[in-house]
């Protein structure tokens, strides 16, 4: 067995931390962990990612994938405390997860246009060759 082989399906976390600043909560998840759960579809705009982890918000997003986690490991989908004795609280007065860009599964990112010198010239103006 090749060990270099990425797992198709690492396993659910086992620990979480919650960011929360005196507007804002926001639960860290890896990307994977949505997938895993087929939840990446359930998860709104109000939601924050930074490479390979999802910021979710905490009135609507959260609750969906704790309700969804929580079932996926045998527990009651309302077991509140069993998460919450999972995760760590992240508090400062300014968090930086607002200023991330908003949460859209990758099969659904908005689509880059690719700038060409030819035809876009150098400012990307349509002034091209």
């Amino acid at each position: 067995m090749n060990n270099n082989l990425k797992q198709e399906n690492p396993p659910l976390p086992e620990h979480f931390t919650f960011y929360e600043d005196p507007g804002h909560g926001s639960l860290k998840m890896p990307y994977s962990a949505l997938k895993q759960l087929g939840i990446e579809d359930k998860i709104s705009g109000f939601s924050y990612q930074k490479e390979e982890y999802v910021f979710l918000e905490e009135d609507m997003d959260a609750g969906t994938f704790v309700k969804s986690y929580l079932k996926a490991i045998g527990k009651a989908e309302n077991d509140y405390k069993y998460f919450h004795s999972l995760t760590d609280t992240d508090y400062s007065d300014r968090s930086f997860v607002p200023n991330l860009p908003s949460y859209f599964p990758p099969e659904k990112q908005p689509k880059r246009r690719e700038h060409n010198m030819k035809t876009d010239g150098p400012q990307g103006k349509g002034k091209g060759i």
